[in-house]
């Protein structure tokens, strides 16, 4: 059927970002930029869909809270706000709007002074 296609789809997709971006969302050490293969693999997926699926198996091996959250950001694709991305609920200051909201107060303030 159309939706099993979909989702198998979707499941290469996110296999694809865990594999290419391993080295961006693993849990230990620090977060590192996206290279290309990584950027690739997020500009043909869905991040929200991807962070909806995601298991608490994957939880044990990619930080969704710092690392895929902001990986999506850096990728233009972030994942709204109140959405789930795995076990995690993305709060309100990471939505997209807030962050524009919040870009265009930093923006005023440098323009004022």
């Amino acid at each position: 059927s159309t939706s099993s296609l979909g989702r198998a789809r979707l499941l290469r997709r996110e296999e694809l970002v865990l594999q290419k971006c391993r080295f961006t969302i693993k849990i230990p050490g620090d977060y590192v930029r996206p290279n290309p293969s990584c950027r690739v693999a997020v500009d043909h997926a869905d991040m929200a869909c991807i962070c909806h699926i995601l298991t608490i198996e994957e939880e044990k091996t990619v930080s969704v809270s710092k690392k895929i959250l902001r990986l999506a950001r850096d990728c233009d694709q972030p994942v709204p706000a109140r959405n789930q991305c795995g076990s995690f609920t993305v709060p309100t200051l990471l939505g997209r709007t807030n962050i524009g909201v919040a870009a265009l107060n930093i923006l005023s303030l440098i323009m004022a002074s």
